[in-house]
């Protein structure tokens, strides 16, 4: 019997031989992705039993197994720990307080990038949390695989109120917005340690509504870093410039209609926050 060992050939099934692949750590769809197209036609993917079944000769078998096993190995993982504060630059200056990696480095992407935090900086930054001269937002850690995307989302659920139609038919219903602190990130270890991080952390916050709509406000970055493990990453430059208009009126006087404004004092206050985002990752050990 003689036979070309194409699927196609009709002596096929008389040379092939069946075996199923069953992955240790990866899905079997990832891994049928990753072979070479000349080994698809031999390969059935099973998405439901996350298996993949190989039907032929057994010079090509015993090859597509070696390749969905060098592919299936196990992937390392890694910690990252963020530490997301808010820092007004009112009392920063009260504080005295300076960053050491204050001038970031620009990046390709959207004008700015990071740069290392030193032991001194961390330190003053909690100092800064403990005595209230900084907000807190998240302190959060994520444990990820190595290639894998993860993510994190601190947040809340907030709903307003919007008015439609005319004076005389009126419609209320409720907006929900979806606001907090969210991180996404996906990396890989390098042979000597070094992780190179893709990192896309987003700070969101809802304001009352205004002309019927709620507003809201978003500082996201999405960039690319290397970095050692322990060692940690500062990001900054995410900048919010806020603008109030605060009222101080003495009671009943203030409320009289032409003369009242007398009685009545009104000012514009600005603020301007800055998101400083520190990242620090650290190898598992298997």
């Amino acid at each position: 019997m003689v036979s070309i060992g194409a699927p196609d050939s009709p002596m096929f099934n008389e040379f092939a031989k069946t075996k199923v692949y069953i992955p240790r750590t990866q899905p079997a769809e990832s891994l049928y992705t990753l072979l070479a197209r000349s080994y698809t036609a031999y390969a059935q993917l099973d998405k439901s039993a996350n298996m993949i079944s190989i039907t032929a000769p057994e010079k090509q078998l015993n090859a597509i197994w070696e390749s969905l096993e060098a592919a299936d190995g196990i992937r390392k993982q890694f910690v990252v720990e963020a530490l997301v504060t808010e820092v007004s630059e009112v009392q920063g200056k009260e504080t005295g307080f300076s960053w050491s990696w204050r001038k970031f480095a620009q990046g390709d992407d959207l004008g700015m990038s990071y740069a290392k935090a030193t032991t001194a900086d961390i330190v003053n930054l909690k100092a800064m949390i403990s005595n209230n001269k900084a907000t807190l937002r998240a302190n959060p850690s994520i444990l990820a695989v190595e290639g894998r995307e993860a993510s994190l989302t601190i947040g809340s659920e907030t709903y307003f109120s919007i008015v439609t139609g005319n004076a005389n038919n009126t419609f209320t219903q409720l907006q929900r917005v979806n606001t907090g602190i969210t991180l996404k990130l996906t990396g890989f270890v390098e042979p000597g340690g070094a992780l190179n991080l893709h990192l896309q952390p987003e700070v969101s916050d809802a304001a009352a509504p205004v002309g019927g709509n709620p507003s809201m406000t978003v500082r996201r970055v999405d960039t690319y870093l290397r970095v050692e493990p322990g060692q940690t990453i500062a990001i900054g430059g995410l900048i919010r410039d806020t603008e109030t208009n605060e009222s101080e009126k003495v009671p009943v006087l203030g409320d009289i209609p032409v003369v009242g404004s007398l009685f009545r004092n009104s000012r514009k206050s600005k603020k301007r926050t800055e998101i400083i985002i520190l990242i620090t990752p650290r190898l598992i050990n298997s």
